[in-house]
């Protein structure tokens, strides 16, 4: 998959790659991070994020191969990495400018979604108000595409108070879907904001085996066009898989929803 990505980066446009968690299967057994390394090295060079699943942590907020493997001391100096918080890495912001727009894109791993995480993510959207945010967290979306327990205390405590949020990127539960939302931003009763809220996890879904089969979640955002394409194709077999509310033609175009119309 990042081989791939790598492969294909001037072809495909590839400007940034955001990983929402569990990059590994167990926390505990080194060799799976030294594997999984050795895969992200391939794209070390395209800007790009990452935050700790539950499979990257324990009950006890323990960080240890996820910091030593994917920590600060990997990512400092990047010049699209921005300040971190919190122990090894648990949270951080990428500032990355994508054909005219700015954006500013909030990590927050999986054990540090209590208040000192949205307190965190809510102090940097409102430093970069004039950036098009993106929410990136592995739990938010369940395998019914309704909101989990986590993601109604983050959509209800971020998402819903910061004007400039305009997608959540997510994992953890076996699904692909786009849940849209809207919001009442100055209060007078209309919709103001449209935000795209989006679960990417093939490990166990319909069609998909061998741990997802590779398939990679891609966003193709035209401005010109004023359009997002979503698709999702898999180097490791040669498929596009169809999206449920569009499977004539595998893909999904929607509206950008920050550009005003």
């Amino acid at each position: 998959m990042t081989d791939y990505l790598a492969q294909n980066r001037e072809r495909l446009r590839i400007e940034y790659i955001p990983h929402t968690g569990d990059v590994v299967g167990q926390s505990n057994i080194p060799d799976q991070y030294m594997i999984a390394k050795a895969a992200m090295d391939a794209i070390a060079d395209i800007p790009g994020g990452i935050l700790a699943g539950n499979h990257d942590s324990n009950t006890s907020k323990n960080l240890q191969y996820f910091s030593e493997y994917f920590g600060v001391d990997q990512y400092r100096g990047k010049p699209w990495f921005g300040e971190w918080a919190m122990k090894d890495n648990a949270a951080h912001y990428d500032l990355v400018t994508m054909g005219s727009t700015d954006f500013v894109f909030v990590y927050l791993s999986y054990e540090f979604t209590d208040s000192s995480g949205i307190s965190y993510a809510n102090r940097i959207f409102k430093s970069y108000p004039n950036r098009v945010g993106v929410l990136c967290v592995h739990d938010y979306l369940h395998y019914n595409s309704k909101l989990s327990g986590t993601g109604k205390r983050l959509q209800e405590s971020i998402v819903a108070v910061n004007p400039n949020v305009y997608m959540v990127l997510c994992g953890h539960n076996n699904n692909e879907d786009n849940l849209i939302a809207e919001f009442d931003d100055d209060g007078d009763g209309a919709a103001d904001r449209t935000v795209y809220q989006l679960i990417a996890n093939y490990q166990y879904i319909k069609d998909s085996e061998n741990g997802g089969d590779g398939y990679i979640r891609f966003l193709e955002i035209n401005e010109d066009a004023g359009t997002i394409r979503f698709y999702t194709y898999s180097p490791w077999n040669g498929k596009t898989r169809a999206i449920p509310n569009d499977a004539k033609t595998q893909t999904d175009t929607l509206p950008i929803p920050w550009i005003e119309r």
